[in-house]
């Protein structure tokens, strides 16, 4: 396979020969000057020096003489030209830096449209009133003048705020690009448009003197000042443009991809490589898969066959990412056979650890300075950069914050004062701009100062954040008050969002991995196309602009049919002269548009087979078969290690063994396994710092809440709840106190509602008790420690009962629940399967402890569910006093328990509802 650039490099030697020194090959990309280097070195006999072989951008800076610099500098400069005018005028209100630099960005896209178009700015940006002026002057083509003249006049008459506002503005906008050229160009500065058109005013005989021959290779959908660099050369030096292309689009007026060669007619020297080279024999491969990474992992399947069966050379194929973010699923999906990649797609930075690191900062800041969320501290100090600071103080800062559970910590915290300094910075205050961008740099040199501690894309991405930065300080010295503080980061974020890092090329010997304009002038014998869905491949919108559709139509500018149409080009294009074609699409639903394939796709499908009968197209859908792995069965053998702690834990004198708690004994009845680690292995449950009020934990809250409202009280009647009742507010607030004690005051949003609903539950209990009312208290949340015997020993049973009331000389054990226990009339080998009954499972362990403590009591036992209240306490035994009969089987039953937990032949298992998995705080550790 002979590709293009071979041909331009033959086409140059045979022309030139030893002269080569005289010549001049422009290129559209980087990448294309570099594979044309290779080409002509690979194409030469002997030793010779190399013609200029340029990149277009660097041919107009050479040409220009002007530097084409960053966004940032120049919407800087953009912002001062444009608030010096908008104070001038009187009528256009100043905007604050970090609202304009969107509005900058659109505008130096506009001026660049404008000059890369050679359009005539002060006809474009004329007042509205001299429309007929317009019409006169400026020679339009009959159709064109009559969609300007349709534009403007919407603006005739009466204008309306609105309207006004947009008139203020666009008449502000031809003294704005007026000045701003002018003040670039005092700095040596420019953006492309610019650059461009200095570039042609700069062509005279003297500065094209040192080419004695100049080609433009590879370019489609040339600027209109491009063409004019063309013909002003040409005045000088003889200058030729070389394209390769199609009859399938080129003779096909129908084809979006022919409509440049269409619309200008080039003549037949350009077009001297024209062919029929997409109608030869080949194969293309057009599959769908659902999810992006599912299509990167396809990518490196397809690369790993073809190269392992030899049946393409690495280095020969080319990877087009239309969508970026499968970038680095598909580096990681490349195989080892495959060499080493080229990649030319720049990895975004809002995709890496400077990214997360200004998102926390902002957070931050948002704070005021007084206090942080835990949450955000913790996010700092667990943030990947954290780990270049010092290990120790950021691990210490960690844990000080995770002991204390603090849902906000003031800034004299100890916490932070362990952090070490860098870190520390970042939390702020920052007086201004200059202070955010300064602490950031210094922070950016301390993780760029270490670059063995991270990967290559994660420094060469701060590496490049770091050089923004530092481009950002001098502007901010120079114009202080320019930008605020919250504006700083809200600009640095905007910066960053396009911002791309390059992937390092050493040694690149395998598949070439770019975008589609990137394959501008390349050729490869395999193609993989990525993302071939509508919207990516083309890109679907145009960016903002301060020009209206019907006026970019009106003076030349080109929309979105030129853009289309350039797409379309460059992917026929990489049809042409390859063998082998593999083009993927997502299958996924995830809008409107998503699963559509491509434009593209639908052409080759319905045009392609009757024109092109050689070339093989099959269409296939995958989808993997769903099938679920199941993880291996945890089983822990109880060793004698494992049996003496249960032992120490389950039997001895009821004063100092531990025992066991209905809690315990319902959470072995809910997973066995579970048991284990909460009580064997000693794994306790990770309490996450969180913004919300959990069941546990509010249930915590009610049961305090009601101790501090009858503590003390012993005798309770209608009078005595009536003057409790008052107090409610501040128990519930002491209370709400001791479980959330990193909620300060009544708290805000969830916790204020939590802490109201929580008051209201309180003083719906106390007038249920004022129903029941007289009674004695007996007992609040006392703790209770009772023998179960057990084949001849004594098993411990603990707990603590929320209350113990006395009424008509019965004494009622109560227990406070928040959730949606019940009370059923059921066997009592259902208490011992079902956890959703641990409620009365708990109710007849309390029974036993309080039978143990009071043989010589009549007592009861129920529930008072605060969701509903209105029946009461609801009992077990229909609120009769709980007999012998009832408590001996549940008893027994109890023992048996005990005896399975401590026998050596019953492993722990886990629990065959999975169901009860769904939110178990180990569930990742049993892969469920």
């Amino acid at each position: 396979m002979e590709t293009f650039l071979q041909r331009v490099a033959n086409e140059v030697l045979e022309k030139h020969g030893d002269a080569l020194t005289e010549i001049c090959v422009v290129l559209p990309t980087h990448r294309a000057a570099q594979v044309f280097k290779h080409s002509l070195a690979a194409a030469v006999p002997k030793p010779v020096f190399a013609p200029r072989i340029l990149p277009v951008r660097d041919f107009i800076t050479d040409l220009s003489g002007l530097d084409v610099t960053d966004d940032l500098r120049l919407v800087t400069e953009l912002y001062r030209v444009s608030t010096d005018i908008a104070r001038e005028s009187k009528r256009i209100p100043e905007e604050p830096f970090d609202k304009f630099y969107g509005w900058g960005e659109m505008m130096l896209a506009d001026f660049s449209a404008i000059d890369m178009e050679m359009v005539d700015p002060q006809h474009l940006f004329r007042n509205i009133t001299d429309l007929k002026r317009i019409e006169s002057e400026f020679g339009l083509d009959p159709d064109d003048a009559q969609q300007v003249a349709a534009f403007w006049q919407q603006f005739s008459g009466e204008l309306q705020q609105v309207k006004r506002a947009f008139v203020d503005n666009w008449e502000m906008l031809y003294p704005v690009y007026r000045a701003f050229r002018t003040e670039l160009e005092k700095q040596g500065l420019a953006y492309e448009g610019m650059a461009w058109q200095k570039a042609l005013e700069q062509i005279t005989a003297e500065q094209t003197r040192k080419w004695k021959y100049v080609y433009f290779a590879g370019f489609y959908g040339i600027s209109r000042v491009h063409r004019r660099i063309i013909e002003a050369l040409e005045k000088h030096v003889p200058v030729e443009s070389l394209y390769d292309a199609d009859s399938y689009y080129t003779d096909d007026t129908g084809q979006e991809a022919g409509f440049y060669f269409h619309y200008f007619r080039k003549p037949p020297r350009a077009l001297k490589w024209k062919g029929d080279y997409i109608k030869a024999a080949k194969q293309i491969e057009v599959t769908g898969l659902p999810l992006t990474v599912a299509q990167a992992r396809y990518a490196g399947t397809v690369i790993r066959r073809l190269v392992e069966d030899d049946k393409a050379d690495p280095a020969r194929i080319g990877v087009v990412l239309p969508d970026e973010q499968l970038l680095m699923p598909l580096l990681h999906s490349l195989p080892e056979s495959a060499g080493r990649p080229s990649v030319s797609v720049g990895y975004p930075l809002r995709m890496t650890g400077v990214a997360s690191l200004l998102d926390i900062g902002h957070a931050l800041h948002r704070q005021g300075g007084k206090s942080f969320p835990t949450m955000d501290v913790l996010r700092l100090l667990e943030h990947p950069y954290a780990a270049l600071t010092e290990a120790t103080a950021t691990e210490s800062a960690r844990e000080a914050l995770q002991k204390e559970k603090s849902f906000r910590v003031p800034r004299e915290h100890k916490a932070l004062s362990l952090m070490p300094a860098p870190l520390r910075a970042l939390a702020g205050p920052h007086a201004d701009a200059l202070s955010v961008a300064t602490c950031l740099s210094a922070f950016m040199e301390m993780v760029t100062g270490q670059p063995a501690t991270l990967n290559m894309v994660e420094y060469r991405a701060a590496r490049q954040f770091l050089e923004k930065l530092q481009a950002l300080v001098p502007i901010l010295e120079q114009q202080p008050g320019l930008i605020g503080t919250d504006a700083a980061w809200l600009l640095l974020k905007r910066m960053l969002r396009d911002m791309r890092t390059p992937i390092p090329e050493e040694g690149a010997d395998g598949p070439r991995i770019m975008g589609l304009l990137e394959t501008r002038a390349l050729d490869f014998e395999t193609v993989i196309i990525l993302s071939a869905n509508e919207g990516t491949l083309p890109p679907s919108g145009m960016p903002s602009s301060y020009i209206p559709y019907t006026l970019r139509k009106g003076f030349g500018i080109p929309g979105y049919e030129e853009r289309d149409a350039v797409y379309a080009y460059h992917f026929y294009r990489l049809l042409q002269q390859s063998k082998q074609v593999y083009i993927v699409y997502d299958t996924e639903v995830k809008s409107l548009r998503g699963g559509e394939k491509s434009r593209y796709l639908y052409q080759l499908a319905y045009e392609l087979p009757a024109k092109a009968p050689e070339v093989s197209i099959d269409y296939k859908v995958a989808s993997g078969k769903l099938s679920r792995s199941e993880p291996e069965p945890i089983r822990i053998d109880k060793t004698e290690d494992i049996l003496a702690g249960l032992a120490e834990r389950c039997f001895g004198d009821t004063e100092t063994t531990k025992g066991l708690s209905p809690s315990a004994l319902g959470l072995y009845i809910h997973c066995p396994l579970k048991f284990y680690f909460r009580y064997v292995a000693g794994i306790e449950e990770y309490e996450m710092l969180s913004g919300t009020v959990e069941a546990d934990k509010f249930g915590q809250a009610l049961h305090s809440a009601m101790e501090k409202m009858y503590g003390g009280e012993q005798e309770i009647t209608e009078a005595v709840i009536g003057r409790i009742k008052k107090h409610t507010k501040k128990a519930v607030g002491e209370a709400f106190a001791d479980v959330f004690p990193h909620v300060k005051g009544a708290g805000e949003g969830v916790f204020y509602l939590s802490r109201e609903i929580l008051q209201n539950l309180v003083q719906r209990i106390l007038k249920a008790d004022s129903e029941l009312a007289p009674f004695r208290i007996d007992s609040l949340e006392k703790q209770f420690k009772a023998p179960l015997p057990v084949d001849g020993r004594q098993a411990v049973l603990t707990g603590f009962i929320d209350r113990v009331h006395v009424k008509d000389d019965i004494h009622a054990i109560v227990d406070y629940k928040s959730g949606g226990d019940e009370i059923k009339d059921v066997d009592t080998e259902k208490l011992f399967t079902d956890p959703k009954l641990k409620a009365m499972f708990q109710l007849l362990c309390y029974s036993l402890a309080y039978r143990h403590a009071h043989p010589d009591k009549k007592f009861t036992a129920g529930i008072y569910k605060v969701r509903s209240l209105a029946g009461g306490i609801q009992f077990l035994n229909e609120g009769q006093p709980i007999e012998e009969e009832m408590l001996k089987p549940f008893e027994a039953r109890l023992a048996t328990l005990v005896r399975e937990i401590m026998d050596p032949e019953a492993p722990f298992t886990q629990t065959e509802d999975v169901k009860r998995c769904e939110f178990c705080a180990y569930r990742d550790i049993c892969n469920r």
